[in-house]
């Protein structure tokens, strides 16, 4: 996946309808491009996730190094296989740091093999 901005949002911030799990131990994995490929591993992190009334699971901060308080929603395909329809809007910030004043929208999409490769590339 990869984070890119959008001018509009329609981020999942509440909590979905359904049974909350608290306090689950997760690890993932992270390439950063602000100072060149950085390969970074997030180990030990509290996440909640809900099992939502619509069969759908729902993941709070889905990205490690962002508290964006947002939930991504995975849509069931089969029995135990989710998968996260992209994009999907997870941050809204007033803008308020050395890089721009506007509010700015931080949203997944999918990130091909290619794109990758061109990334690590430049």
């Amino acid at each position: 996946m990869v984070l890119s901005l959008t001018a509009s949002a329609q981020i999942l911030s509440t909590q979905p309808e359904g049974q909350l799990i608290k306090n689950m131990y997760r690890s993932s994995k992270s390439v950063t491009t602000a100072d060149g490929i950085v390969d970074v591993k997030y180990e030990g992190l509290v996440s909640s996730m809900v099992i939502g009334n619509d069969g759908s699971l729902y993941v709070k901060n889905p990205l490690s190094y962002l508290a964006s308080n947002s939930w991504l929603k995975l849509t069931k395909v089969s029995d135990q296989n989710y998968k996260a329809t992209l994009p999907q809007e997870i941050y809204k910030d007033n803008g308020e740091d050395e890089f721009s004043s506007d509010e700015r929208i931080f949203t997944l999409n999918r990130l091909s093999k290619r794109r990758y490769i061109q990334r690590c590339i430049y």
